[in-house]
C-alpha cells in the first residue's frame, strides 16, 4: 500500500494505481480490512493527488463501492451546498 507514496509520473501512472489498488483486494482478509486498507489507500493517495486515478480504479474494481456512500462524497457535497447558499445571499 505505501507504494502509492513513489513517484508515479508518466503515462503508466493509472496503471500503477490499478495495481496498489488490486493488491490491496488480494492482501485483504475480508470486508472489514479492505475497507480499511482502501481508506488508507485514499488518504495516502490524497497526500500524492491521486484521488481521480484511485475513484475511476475502484468505480472498475469495486462493484459494491458506491460514490455516495463515501465520507468524502458527504462531505464535498455540504461543502458544495454551503458555497451555493452563500454565492445565492450575495446575489440578492
Amino acid at each position: 500500500m505505501l507504494a502509492i507514496l513513489a513517484n508515479l509520473g508518466g503515462p503508466d501512472r493509472q496503471e500503477a494505481v490499478a495495481s496498489i489498488v488490486k493488491g490491496v483486494f488480494a492482501a485483504s482478509d475480508g470486508d472489514l480490512s479492505r475497507e480499511r486498507y482502501l481508506f488508507q489507500l485514499r488518504i495516502l493517495g490524497n497526500l500524492r493527488n491521486l484521488q481521480g486515478e484511485i475513484n475511476t480504479i475502484m468505480e472498475s474494481v469495486a462493484k459494491w463501492w458506491k460514490l455516495e456512500r463515501d465520507p468524502f462524497y458527504w462531505k464535498g457535497e455540504q461543502v458544495g451546498i454551503e458555497k451555493g447558499i452563500k454565492k445565492g445571499e450575495e446575489k440578492k
